[in-house]
């Protein structure tokens, strides 16, 4: 969790995605089932109660699997499906005390921690990112700046008076397939 001061002195929170530690995989899954979710309800508990009464911003970091997505990423998925319902009712329950509470709900991202999951995971070769962006409509997958300009957008007066909202920054649209998606086959 990051906290700073808004440009009117008001509060900004940013919910960070857990640290992956590669060796670690199921500990990370059990940290997420375990932590990410509790810790997202009471968030609202972490503002400074100096600031009880005053405006301030919550941005949560989802993502677009939070509407469903591949198997292997279940656990994830739900993790992140809780904070997007956590995001608007808490939104519901503390905008008449000028608390405002977004999320942005990002999609397949170029990070450092990406490339060791495809290396290490899914055996992929160097040249991966390229190859991957290049079957994209944009030609290449998010990166960490824009997601942090659309953070900083969230949580800046620039957002208005927004508040429930999750956006979801990706290059598809949810809910529409030119085929129905359908899982591959596990080997046996």
């Amino acid at each position: 969790m990051r906290r700073w001061q808004g440009e009117a002195g008001q509060p900004i929170l940013c919910e960070n995605p857990i640290d992956v530690d590669i060796d670690k995989v199921e500990e990370c899954r059990e940290r997420l089932a375990a932590f990410d979710m509790p810790v997202q309800l009471g968030f609202n508990r972490r503002f400074d109660p100096s600031h009880a009464g005053k405006p301030g911003t919550v941005v949560n970091v989802a993502t677009v699997t939070a509407h469903g997505g591949v198997s292997f990423l279940t656990i994830y998925a739900a993790s992140k499906a809780a904070l997007v319902a956590t995001t608007k009712n808490a939104a519901f329950s503390l905008m008449r005390d000028g608390i405002r509470i977004n999320a942005l709900a990002i999609g397949w991202m170029d990070t450092p921690v990406e490339d060791i999951t495809q290396r290490t995971f899914h055996d992929m070769p160097d040249g991966w990112l390229r190859a991957a962006g290049a079957r994209l409509p944009a030609g290449r997958l998010l990166n960490m700046n824009e997601v942090a300009r659309w953070i900083a957008h969230l949580a800046s007066d620039e957002s208005g008076i927004m508040t429930g909202s999750v956006l979801d920054f990706d290059q598809g649209v949810i809910g529409c397939y030119e085929a129905t998606p359908l899982p591959e086959r596990i080997p046996d």
